[in-house]
């Protein structure tokens, strides 16, 4: 399928509409639906990122309209500063310290092919456990601060990956100053429907272990191909949890940007299955821990083409927005809309060949960036754009050190061999 038919006109519009239809929805069920309200929405997907930003061009110009809820939703909006730096400049949104509402990124990613790591691993067990994993660090941020640093799923990720891993204190200080979740709702896109099942059912397990009825969220879920992907056994959970009032389904001919890489999502992922693999070799409280360690990088921190490509494709998406808003708000034919649009698609399409946008077979390493703790050897990058950085087995020996230095997973360890730096474990 060539570009021009994967970004027609169709499709892009009715991508802009659902921003548009969750602008004005998501504030609407936050306020008039009790088992619904939250302070907190949670973007746990790549794909979720673009949608989310179209939402809140949206909300912008709704809010200016037409006041009332929606004008009070956006000024009260803050945002990650992962996310917010890919808005446009004329959209100006604070970050989330003393913000009513607050948007928290959490990178779920699980598009995992650990099996070329080690073909001994099992990819369909590690996904699962990646998403289960994230769960935990979301569940985390229910607790205050000072306890969130005590937690062993929120030490590693903050710990480990971010600042131990990857050196980027700044963020890693933006995830322990985030004000404790009371409750939350997530946004996210949908498939074949097992992430989003998986995920939330995970959720309403941790919900029923600490009885605690706001770890199981609501959702607003973006539906790819008006729903013809999704697997039976996982639209009848969907379709249980939509009849309780629970989530809201979108549905859409395509989600164009779903698993494209950076140019169109955003942000980039790294996934590091040296962290997943040494992670089972430790207890957490008599279990196996399992560390489902990965991060995103917004497009602003790669190299140029990325970023621009992004804002050539949101801007894409934006202009649909304008044309939609235009005709179905405001009534009008539009006319002047339309021809920005179309000049912006077409902006868009030669860019998309000259980068060439949906290429499956390039690998980009600059998205790492390690410190001088770990080495890398033979990364490699998913068909979906997710890129795995494998360890040196004498990064894999310091990283033993410090799984075993995170909070409860200490007390799995018996003894430390400084002069062989390797911990003998219980299990």
């Amino acid at each position: 399928m060539g570009l021009e038919e994967i970004f027609s006109k169709e499709n892009i519009l009715k991508y802009s509409e659902t921003c548009l239809d969750l602008a004005v929805d998501i504030p609407e069920v936050r306020t008039r639906k009790h088992s619904r309200d939250f302070e907190t929405l949670v973007i746990p997907s790549r794909g979720a990122v673009p949608l989310f930003l179209g939402m809140v061009y949206s909300l912008d110009k709704i809010s200016k309209s037409f006041g009332g809820e929606h004008e009070s939703f956006y000024n009260n909006l803050g945002v990650q500063r992962t996310v917010s730096s890919l808005l446009p400049e004329n959209i100006r949104i604070d970050e989330v310290n003393d913000k009513e509402l607050r948007v928290l990124v959490i990178p779920f990613t699980a598009d995992l092919n650990v099996s070329k790591f080690d073909p001994n691993l099992d990819n369909e067990e590690f996904m699962f456990k990646t998403r289960k994993y994230w769960t935990n660090v979301t569940r985390s941020f229910l607790l205050p601060s000072k306890e969130r640093l005590k937690d062993p799923y929120f030490a590693s990720f903050t710990e480990l990956i971010l600042r131990d891993i990857e050196g980027r204190e700044k963020l890693t200080q933006s995830y322990e100053d985030f004000p404790q979740i009371k409750r939350f709702s997530l946004i996210d896109t949908v498939i074949s429907g097992r992430a989003s099942t998986h995920i939330l059912s995970a959720f309403e397990k941790l919900s029923d272990k600490y009885k605690n009825p706001n770890l199981n969220p609501g959702a607003f879920l973006i539906v790819d191909e008006n729903g013809g992907k999704l697997k039976s056994r996982y639209l009848s959970y969907l379709n249980k949890r939509r009849l309780e009032g629970l989530i809201d389904l979108y549905k859409i001919p395509r989600i164009v940007s779903e698993d494209e890489g950076a140019s169109l999502l955003g942000v980039a992922a790294v996934i590091y299955p040296s962290v997943m693999a040494v992670s089972r070799e430790f207890n957490l409280e008599g279990e196996e821990l399992f560390i489902g360690a990965g991060s995103w990088h917004s497009s602003t921190n790669l190299p140029g083409h990325y970023f621009d490509n992004f804002n050539s494709f949101m801007n894409m998406i934006y202009k649909g927005v304008d044309l939609v808003y235009t005709k179905k708000f405001l009534g009008e034919s539009g006319e002047s809309q339309e021809e920005t649009f179309n000049d912006s698609r077409e902006s868009f399409l030669e860019r998309a060949k000259k980068y060439k946008v949906l290429d499956k077979t390039s690998k980009d390493i600059s998205v790492l960036s390690p410190t001088d703790n770990y080495s890398y050897v033979k990364c490699y990058e998913t068909s979906s754009h997710v890129l795995h950085a494998p360890f040196t087995k004498d990064s894999e020996d310091r990283l033993r050190s410090k799984i075993c230095s995170l909070p409860k997973v200490r007390n799995s360890c018996s003894e430390f061999n400084l002069k062989n730096n390797i911990y003998v474990t219980n299990k």
